[in-house]
């Protein structure tokens, strides 16, 4: 069997946050794989880098050092819009504040990922019902997503990570 080529890879990654008089590093020269259906964790106690490595990893924060690479592209090539592009169709975010739009209804925050990328709205919304459905929470479709309890704004949450297919 041969393997596949990784989905992500991190090349020897350090992450350096400098405050006025100090230095943290975060992330010491790091470096990852993770292959097609691999399912991982990143375990540790607070303060460890953990989340530092899910921003590096979702493109929400750049190495100081070291390289991360998508599918084989090396990230820190890509700049601007095509960040968020890539982000977009290749990355699904679950936060743990849920990030819910309070004036949109559930299936608008479901679709929202789809639209910036420039998918056409009707497709989205058949998708959207469909993962509404998977995730229990269908019947929510048209209310707002203040109005849901903290359970039913995590699995919008997820639905809407889902949304583009997303690799990671």
């Amino acid at each position: 069997m041969v393997k596949s080529d990784p989905i992500i890879e991190f090349a020897h990654v350090t992450k350096i946050y400098e405050g006025y008089d100090s230095k943290v590093i975060a992330l010491n020269d790091v470096s990852l794989k993770i292959y097609p259906r691999e399912f991982i964790a990143i375990t540790g106690p607070s303060g460890s880098g953990k989340s530092t490595i899910l921003h590096c990893m979702g493109l929400l924060d750049r190495p100081t050092n070291g390289k991360i690479f998508i599918e084989g592209k090396d990230t820190s090539e890509i700049t601007g819009k095509d960040v968020a592009l890539l982000r977009g169709k290749k990355i699904g975010f679950v936060f743990q504040s849920y990030n819910l739009i309070p004036r949109l209804t559930v299936v608008e925050n479901v679709i929202l990922p789809g639209l910036i990328i420039g998918r056409k709205k009707e497709e989205l919304k058949k998708k959207a019902m469909q993962l509404l459905r998977e995730v229990g929470i269908e019947h929510r479709a048209e209310h707002r997503g203040v109005h849901l309890s903290g359970g039913e704004q995590q699995r919008v949450a997820i639905a809407r990570a889902l949304i583009n297919d997303p690799i990671i």
